[in-house]
């Protein structure tokens, strides 16, 4: 019996020496495994760190600059109403002035006769001046110097962001046009050749339109714009300062009483005077009319 226990005992123990050298043996190639898994996924996280880093610098550098004034895109207009006693002497010095400025007359509009005329129409004109943008600011001033200016209105438009948008989508389409060749080049199938050809077609029409949109922003940003109305007076609108006691600003009120009724009274008299050539033709046959019916009732 007790022979019995031992071979039993013995063979279990030989059992469980085997199983634990198969279980070990097992484990080892796993093992092998699992480290060169975990060497691949470390050789993989350096290469897209490296990857990372690249796109990084790349966005980096990518990024746009903050911009100079000098290097942004500003549409710069002005609008001037002045007045002057010698409206032939201003003309022609706002003519001469533009030319001496490097710009040009992009249009004009006389109107009126003069003083110098019996109906006393105030001439009027207005011009649409382009001058470089370096001597825009020296002139308006010199403006100043040929005439009196009444208003003055300067402003800017900034065009930066829709330059630089317009530019990079005329690069993309430079690019798509580029790939669009390379792939008729290689396109054997009449319907193939076709079908870029029209693609090709339409990105042509694009460029062409985005090339003509930056050639206008560049020509109102190099060029700008001056809008001059000119009126002739018979003279020249004195600038009083404003009145700060009660007899200043009633003596201010009368003032413009006297010269509002004086207005209105020389504006009779230019009525009465313009109806004097009627009158003459009006009151004889008036006369003559008042004659007849008086015969008539006597009759």
């Amino acid at each position: 019996m007790n022979k019995k226990i031992r071979i039993v005992a013995s063979l279990l123990f030989l059992l469980f020496i085997f199983s634990a050298c198969s279980k070990k043996s097992d484990a080892s190639p796993g093992a092998a495994k699992n480290s060169s898994m975990d060497k691949s996924k470390q050789e993989l996280s350096i290469k897209d760190g490296s990857v990372a880093s690249t796109e990084n610098k790349n966005a980096e550098n990518s990024k746009e600059k903050p911009l100079q004034d000098s290097a942004r895109k500003v549409i710069k207009r002005a609008s001037l109403t002045v007045e002057t006693v010698g409206y032939d002497e201003t003309l022609n010095g706002i003519a001469n002035l533009s030319e001496t400025m490097g710009g040009y007359i992009e249009n004009s509009d006389l109107m009126g006769k003069g003083y110098g005329n019996t109906n006393f129409q105030s001439r009027r004109a207005h011009f649409t001046i382009r001058v470089p943008k370096k001597n825009f600011d020296e002139f308006l001033n010199k403006i100043s110097t040929i005439s009196n200016i009444l208003q003055k209105q300067v402003n800017g438009e900034d065009i930066t962001s829709q330059y630089i948008d317009t530019e990079a989508r005329l690069k993309t389409l430079n690019v798509r046009e580029e790939r669009v060749l390379e792939l008729l080049k290689k396109a054997t199938k009449l319907e193939d050749v076709l079908q870029l050809e029209k693609e090709l077609s339409n990105i042509r029409y694009e460029i062409e339109n985005l090339t003509g949109s930056l050639k206008k922003m560049d020509n109102l940003v190099e060029l700008t714009t001056v809008n001059i109305e000119v009126i002739e007076v018979s003279q020249i609108t004195k600038v009083e300062g404003m009145p700060k006691s009660i007899w200043q600003k009633t003596a201010l009120v009368f003032k413009q009483s006297l010269n509002s009724l004086g207005t209105i009274l020389q504006g009779l008299y230019l009525f009465i005077i313009g109806l004097i050539p009627y009158l003459v033709i009006i009151i004889p046959i008036g006369f003559i009319v008042y004659k007849v019916y008086r015969k008539k009732s006597k009759k």
